[in-house]
């Protein structure tokens, strides 16, 4: 029976030694492999901070490379290269005898059109002496007022040859 306890208990030192054996083994495992871990983050971090200096930098060089190149260059507003754009277009070329539509580039249009008033500052009328003909002045949208005559002003167009520019 001595032999067997002492059998039964080296059986159960031996296991019990296995056991801890194999957890130490885990733990190390567990440790080198957290370890790793935190290293990895370590890194990570100081790659991130340096991408994000980097973003940084660029951005404040772009920044300050904009502000000094436009200081001495005249912003327009137009996106082009070489001459400006032209904003404004009037399809009659500023004839008070043809009916004519001025065309800004972001779509507004301003046709000719007639009034009874020497300011043109009423409403509109179909047939009236007055012609208000919308010009493009440099760039710029404007008028210049034309008497027709009596109902000689149809339809945005003075009718005849006889028209003059009110001052």
């Amino acid at each position: 029976m001595l032999r067997f306890e002492r059998s039964l208990f080296c059986r159960r030192k031996v296991y019990f030694l296995k056991r801890k054996n194999e957890e130490r083994k885990s733990d190390n495992f567990k440790y080198h492999f957290s370890s790793e871990n935190a290293m990895n983050e370590k890194v990570v971090q100081k790659y991130l901070l340096l991408i994000v200096i980097a973003v940084a930098s660029l951005a404040v060089v772009t920044l300050l490379s904009s502000v000094l190149t436009t200081e001495s260059a005249a912003v327009t507003g137009a996106a082009v290269r070489g001459e400006i754009m032209t904003l404004c277009k009037d399809n009659d070329g500023s004839n008070a005898e043809n009916k004519g539509i001025v065309n800004v580039y972001y779509g507004s249009l301003f046709p000719d059109q007639c009034y009874m008033d020497e300011e043109a500052s009423k409403d509109p009328v179909n047939t009236g002496r007055y012609l208000r003909e919308m010009i493009c002045d440099a760039n710029e949208v404007s008028f210049k007022v034309y008497d027709c005559g009596t109902n000689k002003c149809q339809y945005g167009a003075c009718v005849g040859s006889t028209y003059s520019v009110l001052e």
